[in-house]
């Protein structure tokens, strides 16, 4: 589900004689998301899975089943979970 984290970062500036460190607090938006995580055998490295993780919509994640095929669409889905920052 959708959700909103604060967290704080320290920033360190300095004016050639002192040092001094500023608090900036950013924003994470982590809108709603529907993750899709898939696991292979891989005879070839000695029976080890292997995983992927894909975040896309919530019409494709809910036509999958398990044992499906899923194709990637970078137009549609992310490798990595969408996120919004702001300071």
């Amino acid at each position: 589900p959708e959700k909103t984290s604060i967290v704080t970062v320290p920033i360190v500036h300095t004016n050639g004689k002192s040092t001094y460190t500023t608090i900036i607090p950013v924003t994470y938006h982590y809108p709603d998301r529907w993750c899709i995580r898939i696991r292979s055998l891989n005879k070839d490295e000695g029976g080890e899975y292997k995983t992927a993780e894909y975040y896309t919509t919530e019409e494709v994640y809910n036509e999958c089943e398990i044992g499906d095929l899923f194709v990637y669409d970078e137009e549609r889905d992310y490798e990595e979970e969408p996120v919004e920052k702001e300071k």
